[in-house]
């Protein structure tokens, strides 16, 4: 699936500024979110340009382990007291903190300078017009997945954000029939909370294909497989003075 790096428009960043609008991603710049996925309470707040991304669980021995990834990197508690971790696991845990918040912040993150997106013509879904906007990252502020690519289907009309498409770097032992390295989000149970539209996501994969816009044309076949259902639970929003 190699792509060109996308440059850059006007038209492009227009529409995602309208999306995120949509979506409350005003609320979202000083609000604190919070949500429990699989089990597991996460905690987002976002003040301006700062943000702190929290997580809490527990371990096989009893103890609270709370991973809090912040504009300075990550740190770990464990029973309340901060332990030392090496570098692997601590990207490993910023990376799955980092990810839960992207997806459940989307689209507010796309406001980010690091963001290049890239109008790539209407297209239609299940007899719905859509907007297609391609983002790529600059390496400086992309974070560790800047390479990623992503497509996002925005609705012609409300401008929501319906669907979206992304590419992911395989790790060296994946073999399983789902490993494809990219993925589809189909967007459900959309509801507005604290004047923010929280959604639910559909992840799907399938063979075969050689562009992220491809997915499109596979909605309602047989093309597409489930891999799983992003569901965010005891959503909660509180704007921050």
């Amino acid at each position: 699936m190699a792509e060109e790096a996308p440059v850059g428009d006007a038209f492009a960043r227009a529409l995602l500024d309208t999306t995120i609008a949509v979506h409350g991603g005003d609320v979202l710049d000083r609000a604190q979110m919070r949500f429990v996925f699989r089990g597991i309470p996460f905690t987002l707040t976002r003040k301006g340009g700062r943000f702190e991304y929290e997580r809490t669980r527990t371990d096989e021995a009893g103890r609270s382990v709370r991973d809090v990834l912040d504009n300075d990197g990550l740190r770990r508690e464990v029973g309340g007291i901060t332990v030392s971790m090496d570098d692997r696991e601590a990207r490993r845990a910023a990376t799955a903190v980092n990810s839960v918040a992207y997806f459940a912040l989307l689209p507010a993150p796309l406001n980010a300078p690091a963001v290049t997106p890239r109008y790539l013509g209407q297209g239609v879904i299940a007899g719905e017009t859509y907007e297609r906007v391609e983002v790529a990252f600059a390496q400086d502020g992309g974070g560790r997945d800047w390479q990623d690519r992503y497509v996002y289907w925005l609705h012609a009309e409300t401008r929501t954000m319906d669907y979206l498409a992304y590419t992911y770097e395989l790790s060296p032992d994946a073999d399983g029939p789902n490993d494809t390295g990219h993925r589809f989000r189909e967007a459900f149970s959309a509801r507005t909370i604290g004047g923010v539209r929280v959604q639910d996501y559909r992840n799907f994969t399938a063979d075969g294909i050689e562009a992220l816009e491809d997915y499109a044309v596979l909605v309602g076949a047989d093309g597409l497989r489930l891999v799983s259902e992003v569901i965010l639970d005891s959503v909660t929003v509180v704007p921050l003075d």
